[in-house]
């Protein structure tokens, strides 16, 4: 897609009726905007007309290429740093990787709050990303 293309439907994609259509590496995606919490909008993304909770919790192609990854951690910030307080920068690292599993859970959600994000997410996990033209 060219820059003028992308300005395009940035430009379109205005709250609350803003609703693209993609062709995306052979899925149909549609970008449209959901009322999240109270008068906050994000971008919802739809693959082949659906959000699928199946896709949410098992890891898939349809995952990977367009919802969007939270990390968060599973203890409080204050007990965390009781754990890694006397260690080093580089023991600390080591040891959150190691432990990655423990300290931290990861999720999915189908809606993005920056357009900026999910575009930069769409070229980075696609190769071929096309308007489509609604008449």
């Amino acid at each position: 897609m060219t820059k003028e293309e992308w300005k395009q439907i940035e430009n379109e994609m205005f709250p609350p009726y803003g609703h693209v259509k993609l062709k995306i590496d052979g899925y149909d995606v549609s970008l449209g905007f959901v009322a999240v919490a109270g008068f906050r909008w994000e971008i919802a993304v739809c693959v082949n007309g659906k959000i699928r909770l199946e896709d949410l919790k098992t890891d898939c192609e349809i995952r990977r290429r367009f919802y969007q990854k939270h990390t968060r951690s599973i203890m409080p910030k204050d007990k965390k740093d009781k754990i890694l307080k006397g260690m080093k920068k580089a023991e600390r690292k080591k040891f959150e990787q190691e432990n990655h599993d423990m300290m931290y859970y990861e999720y999915y959600m189908p809606t993005w709050a920056s357009f900026k994000k999910l575009k930069a997410h769409l070229i980075k996990n696609n190769t071929n990303i096309e308007l489509v033209k609604e008449e």
